[in-house]
């Protein structure tokens, strides 16, 4: 009987076997089909009951993550369980000891529903810090601050567990290396949902540093100067009068640094330390390895550029010892030409002698553009142009561009070539043509230059440029009374030719040239002019400019420009309206129409002169994750007669204003709005300008 059923069980496995075998294609199909794809829903409607502690909106804050599954189609009760997880933490996180958090789907509106039980609340009221030493960043305030600045300040588990190894790790930070701290002792008040906590610390020994000793061979420290690099790092022995444990990772940077300069590209440094009563020894121990130095350059074998440009750029020679900063140099030195996306350089090989590879990427031969813009002065405008790269294989380019606005027109034909003058000079030949609108005259300039410029310094911040400029002024459609009113003292509106010599000089360290957060931009800008046709008299020209940024917090930054220019003739004599400077617009006095700020005729109509100067500040504030900013800022700034007024404080104009921005690739989209509060009758109460671009 029981091999009878042995054999009718292998059977049956059998013939399973086989069934599952024979399965039908479509059913066997079905099962090896992918799920569909979770249909998108729009924004979950939340309904809450008992949210006392949280807002709506910082419970939406909390449950991003969340509620942007949910409009993605994930699985509605998967993003209720996790809503509820979430939710209850951030309970748990401010002090709350027990709560529940019930959530449930909504069909119509598509949404959930939250039944929140907060339960208690417990706070911190007091601290006894026993054995806590009373030195500056070791009180009592100090090290509660590590458990947290709130006030209340919440009663949390998970701080408290991690709170002795944090105040462990500011003590060893001032000396004290054996410094213990004893877990946090809870007491609960008479009140209930307050407790003192008690934490005692042991601080042990402080100690000193006795020494920083290496074991280089003393010739290769005195080609480094690995001495006088290690002192830097602590300064003068009086200055630090304990230890301090941070020092040894910048020991180990600064002696691997002082030796890559010194060409050991290789070098290794390891750091320990003892100590002894109280004082603390520090051992380097170096392997030096041996100079590195420069076999043959390896380049892409595809580039439209030629090879001798590339090495020119670079600066390296076969044979020479290769330093960090002589690689730097050469990857700044090949991005300064404008030809390159991307440039990486990489050592190839073991040994005194090594090979570099190149790998570059080369930006368009060519491009056309056509863009289209609005300014609050020039109204709607098309800027277009083709423009030519790489000509001759030596990154030489030639553009022609031109815009075209309702009170602007310009055509531009520019040259520039990175090759002809060698040694990083850079020469600029342009020829450009442009029309404005100005609210007293039209202004056509037509001008000729070449200039020669050059980068240097530390991540070559600094430029200087030098060169020659013939400019023909033409002056039409004047509307401002130069004959009989007294104001104008001599103005004239006459054509003018003239040719000037111009030199700058300018400083860049913005951390981004379009959206800066910090860092700083100064520049200088003289003109003589060599000679000036009709009764134009010689004069100088002088413009300053300095513009600083700062991140306040994590999405606050404080910007603050200064700008002045001054004309200075020669003689007694006015310069001519086409010379005379203008200010007022979306870049200086926002409180003002373009060029409409300053000394007018009878009629108001602005009649410019020798000096101008502006000063703005701006805070900027980011909205949340969003492209989103808001700002607020405040600009001073004044037009002069006479230069030598300039900086008298006369005539200062002012503009309070708000504005939103909206955070492109090409710098801020700006909408801002300007009150003037000294406003006469003949001048805007406040101005709204849209533009595009950083204010200063």
């Amino acid at each position: 009987m029981k091999g009878r059923s042995s054999r009718l069980a292998w059977w049956w496995l059998c013939l399973g076997s086989l069934g599952s075998g024979l399965q039908s294609p479509s059913a066997a199909a079905q099962d090896a089909a992918p799920a569909p794809a979770a249909a998108p829903r729009g924004d979950a409607e939340l309904v809450l009951e008992g949210a006392k502690f949280f807002s709506k909106q910082q419970i939406q804050a909390t449950l991003r993550v969340e509620l942007q599954e949910w409009k993605e189609g994930r699985s509605a009760p998967i993003v209720a369980d996790d809503c509820a997880y979430e939710l209850e933490q951030a309970y748990l996180a401010e002090g709350f000891e027990a709560v529940l958090v019930h959530v449930q789907v909504l069909d119509k509106p598509p949404g959930l529903a939250f039944k929140i039980e907060e339960g208690a609340r417990a706070l911190i009221a007091e601290w006894s810090w026993p054995g806590a030493v009373a030195a500056p960043g070791l009180n009592p305030n100090d090290l509660a601050a590590l458990y947290g600045t709130e006030d209340p300040l919440p009663f949390v588990q998970a701080r408290l567990q991690s709170l002795p190894s944090k105040v462990e790790d500011q003590y060893r930070a001032q000396g004290y290396l054996d410094a213990h701290v004893d877990p946090a002792e809870v007491t609960a008040l008479a009140n209930p949902s307050q407790r003192r906590l008690v934490v005692r610390v042991t601080p042990g020994t402080r100690y000193r540093l006795a020494e920083c000793a290496h074991d280089l061979d003393p010739a290769i420290a005195a080609e480094a100067k690995l001495d006088a690099a290690l002192r830097a790092v602590y300064g003068p022995a009086d200055a630090h009068p304990f230890f301090q444990p941070r020092w040894m990772p910048q020991w180990v940077r600064a002696a691997e640094h002082a030796l890559g300069q010194a060409g050991y590209l290789d070098a290794r440094v390891q750091a320990d330390w003892t100590t002894s009563g109280d004082e603390v020894r520090v051992q380097l121990h170096i392997q030096p390895g041996q100079t590195v130095r420069l076999g043959s350059i390896v380049l892409p074998e595809e580039l439209h550029v030629r090879d001798r440009f590339v090495l020119h750029h670079m600066g390296l020679q076969p044979g020479q010892t290769l330093t960090p900063k002589e690689l730097d140099d050469a990857v700044m030195g090949l991005y300064r030409t404008g030809r390159f996306g991307s440039v990486r350089l990489t050592l190839e090989g073991e040994g005194a002698e090594r090979d570099l590879r190149v790998d570059l990427s080369e930006q368009a031969q060519r491009e056309a553009f056509i863009e289209p813009g609005y300014g609050s002065f020039e109204g709607l405008r098309l800027r277009g142009g083709i423009r030519y790269h790489n000509i001759g294989g030596v990154a030489r380019s030639l553009r022609v561009e031109g815009v075209v606005a309702e009170r602007a027109r310009r055509v531009l034909v520019g040259w520039n070539d990175p090759w002809t003058l060698g040694n990083d000079w850079i020469l600029d030949v342009n020829w450009d043509s442009s029309l404005r609108k100005l609210p007293a005259f039209t202004r056509t300039t037509t001008s000729l230059s070449a200039f020669a410029s050059r980068s240097f310094g530390e991540h070559f911040r600094w430029t200087t440029d030098v060169g020659l400029r013939n400019s023909f002024i033409a002056v039409s459609d004047v509307r401002v009374d130069l004959l009989g009113d007294p104001a104008s003292d001599g103005i004239r509106a006459e054509d003018l030719t003239s040719s000037t010599l111009e030199w700058g000089l300018a400083y860049d360290s913005r951390n981004h040239p379009l959206l800066p957060r910090s860092g700083q931009l100064a520049s200088l800008n003289l003109q003589y002019a060599l000679a000036a046709s009709g009764t134009t008299p010689r004069y100088t020209q002088v413009q300053l400019g300095w513009s600083g940024y700062r991140r306040l917090g994590k999405r606050q930054t404080l910007a603050v420009g200064m700008r002045a220019a001054a004309i200075l003739p020669e003689g007694d004599g006015a310069l001519p309206l086409g010379l005379r400077l203008f200010s007022g617009g979306e870049n200086t006095v926002r409180s003002f129409r373009e060029d409409e700020l300053g000394p007018t005729d009878a009629s108001g109509t602005p009649l410019g002169g020798e000096g101008r100067s502006t000063l703005s500040v701006e805070l900027l504030q980011d909205l949340g994750d969003s492209h989103w900013q808001a700002a607020a800022f405040v600009d001073l700034g004044n037009v002069v007669d006479n230069a030598s007024d300039l900086f008298r404080a006369r005539d200062v104009e002012t503009a309070l204003g708000l504005g939103i921005r909206y955070v492109l690739p090409i710098g801020p989209v700006r909408m801002d709005w300007g009150f003037n509060p000294n406003a006469t009758d003949s001048q805007p109460q406040s101005v709204l300008y849209i533009s595009v671009g950083m204010a200063f």
